[in-house]
């Protein structure tokens, strides 16, 4: 069977768990925006190659996840016609078990890795808008310094 593809398609749901975990986490504001520029620094040069492998597991994980939904709905229309023999309802039973698993593991792997990307997204353009606030003040309390405004809160 697609014991392996899946076994696959979990392993990386298991990654994907685990980068919301470590992004997720409260880290403190310098580690974070140090790991965001590293990775902006070392990963550029890998970054076109990684996007497409990962939208080509994507495509492929699609593929399982339109396997997975037709067969979630063939198993159960075939249940229903061998209700009467005692000696197969066992083993249908366990192949809705397994399509409806398999299309629940491929569903939640595909809006995973959505939403991984769009946090990832956010938190770069969060960073991104952080560091030109943080110039504009440092801009402004120098401007101001200048002017005689020894005061100013933000400085």
């Amino acid at each position: 069977m697609a014991t392996v593809q899946y076994s696959l398609v979990f392993g990386l749901l298991m990654l994907e768990v685990a980068a919301f975990a470590i992004i997720l986490l409260p880290w403190p504001h310098a580690w974070r925006e140090s790991a965001m520029r590293w990775i902006a620094r070392y990963a550029e040069p890998w970054s076109n190659r990684v996007n497409s492998t990962v939208r080509v597991l994507l495509v492929f994980i699609f593929l399982l996840f339109i396997d997975a939904v037709n067969r979630a709905i063939r198993v159960p229309n075939s249940l229903a016609h061998k209700a009467d023999h005692q000696v197969g309802v066992l083993d249908l039973q366990l192949k809705v078990y397994r399509a409806q698993r398999n299309m629940y593991l491929t569903g939640f792997t595909l809006f995973l890795a959505w939403a991984l990307r769009r946090v990832v997204a956010l938190l770069w353009q969060a960073m991104v808008r952080e560091n030109v606030y943080a110039s504009q003040v440092e801009a402004v309390c120098r401007n101001t310094k200048f002017r005689g405004f020894p005061d100013f809160h933000f400085c």
